[in-house]
């Protein structure tokens, strides 16, 4: 995938209805940071623009999703998309994929990892 430098990535990113700043506050709870009573969690690693885990977080409404990405330039696409849904069981967080033993403990149920940049 092509990066291009987004004007202003940072400030949608952080604005993003979804999104979690510092998911490295969410060890052990991250149940606990969706609004329902899910109690499966799905993660994207590398999800790119969004449209895989946002489609089913709206498909899956009784799965909790956690989409990630570590380039802003692409993740800013996938926060435009989910700002304009109402959806309590996703959320997006921003970090490279090496950095997931950090803030997650063993509460993940499924892993995609579809075309992720290696």
């Amino acid at each position: 995938m092509r990066l291009k430098n987004v004007k202003g990535a940072n400030e949608i990113i952080i604005r993003g209805k979804y999104f979690i700043n510092n998911p490295y506050e969410n060890i052990g709870i991250w149940n606990k940071v969706f609004d329902n009573d899910n109690s499966k969690i799905y993660i994207e690693i590398g999800m790119g623009k969004g449209d895989f885990i946002i489609e089913n977080a709206k498909k899956y409404p009784d799965i909790n999703f956690i989409g990630i990405e570590k380039y802003d330039s692409v993740i800013v696409r996938a926060i435009q998309k989910s700002n304009e849904l109402e959806l309590n069981n996703l959320k997006i967080i921003r970090i490279d994929a090496l950095e997931l033993d950090k803030i997650f403990n063993h509460e993940i149920d499924m892993i995609y990892l579809n075309f992720s940049d290696p």
